[in-house]
């Protein structure tokens, strides 16, 4: 069975590492989320997700689930 893991840069609990003092932070675009999906799934260049799917993103996420 494959363990468990957490993708992310863990921000902390101190309040200045806190959105609006109280909230943890967003640490991961969900679109880098999806378009990981959509090139493993599909087959579709991480150059192309990033050019014409999610303008904007980084897509240097690899989720390594499909390894």
């Amino acid at each position: 069975m494959k363990s468990s893991k957490v993708i992310t840069d863990w921000p902390g609990f101190n309040k200045n590492d806190l959105f609006e003092q109280r909230d943890l932070r967003q640490t991961i675009d969900a679109r880098d989320v999806y378009g990981d999906v959509i090139h493993h799934t599909f087959d579709i260049s991480k150059a192309k997700i990033k050019q014409t799917v999610f303008p904007g993103t980084e897509q240097k996420l690899n989720l390594d689930i499909w390894g």
